[in-house]
């Protein structure tokens, strides 16, 4: 499929696995980047959430993720801030990050005094770690604490788990990420630390909460970032999900543990904003 297609693909599916109505945001900008801002019902929390959206690199925006990121503003008391990077193939690595990064540094000069959390899911994840770390190394800016869905943290593919459950995975092969992650990193090396969470030195970053399906294709990504933060001694946990496929918290229409997810996800979102 052409890039539009997956686009229209990953739209379609969002709406198809939840109930959208009510479901209030605002586009706003920052600096230049376009995001969207979904207001909790009641605000409790001092500071916002930033939210990272999947889609491969190559799909997916603040409108395909409304629900997740609405309900993680009901669920926490604080705003939800899910930013529109830019897309690959026509803005390859490392556009998405540079996007990620300044929307975060436009919010955090409007929220001083004020933690900011970083949560996204799949491709999300990667790019939110990896602004995590430029930010820490740039300016000493530092995240209050990160919340993953699914991420995909080492790039080259290389897990065992892609066979182990490539049959029971709806929505992902080791082949098509490979040729999304190809469109993404153009001439950029998937063995970097810079480009691959898992293989990078995470000394820099917050405490990070991890949520994985036991049947999907990127459990072993998650294992390995793990191991990661381990030897970084970064506080890590990981939750695994028995049965549930990749990014199930989309599917609430179908699946009684997505809000269960939501819900433990708000949980560390909101302890981290503390």
């Amino acid at each position: 499929m052409t890039p539009e297609m997956r686009r229209v693909l990953v739209e379609g599916v969002a709406e198809l696995g939840a109930p959208l109505t009510g479901i209030e945001f605002q586009s706003i900008g920052l600096r230049g980047i376009p995001a969207a801002r979904f207001p909790p019902t009641t605000q409790s929390a001092t500071g916002p959430i930033v939210y990272v959206h999947g889609g491969a690199f190559v799909a997916g925006s603040s409108r395909s993720h409304r629900y997740i990121c609405s309900a993680l503003a009901r669920r926490t008391g604080a705003p939800v801030y899910s930013i529109d990077y830019r897309l690959a193939p026509e803005h390859p690595y490392p556009a998405a990050i540079d996007d990620v990064t300044e929307a975060i540094r436009a919010l955090g000069e409007s929220t001083v005094g004020s933690g900011i959390v970083l949560a996204g899911d799949s491709a999300g994840g990667t790019i939110a770690l990896l602004a995590a770390q430029r930010l820490k190394r740039d300016s000493g800016h530092r995240i209050a604490g990160i919340a993953l869905v699914s991420p995909i943290a080492d790039l080259r593919c290389t897990s065992a788990t892609y066979e182990q459950f490539g049959a029971a995975d709806p929505f992902i092969s080791r082949q098509r990420l490979k040729a999304d992650i190809s469109q993404f990193l153009r001439n950029a090396d998937p063995s970097d630390p810079d480009v691959s969470p898992a293989l990078a030195d995470l000394s820099a970053l917050p405490p990070i909460f991890i949520q994985v399906g036991s049947e999907e294709v990127l459990l072993g990504d998650t294992l390995a970032l793990e191991r990661a933060a381990n030897k970084a001694s970064v506080p890590v946990t990981v939750k695994i999900w028995p049965g549930m496929i990749h990014v199930w918290h989309a599917f609430p229409k179908y699946l009684e543990d997505s809000d269960r997810a939501l819900e433990e996800m708000a949980r560390f979102l909101r302890e981290a904003l503390k």
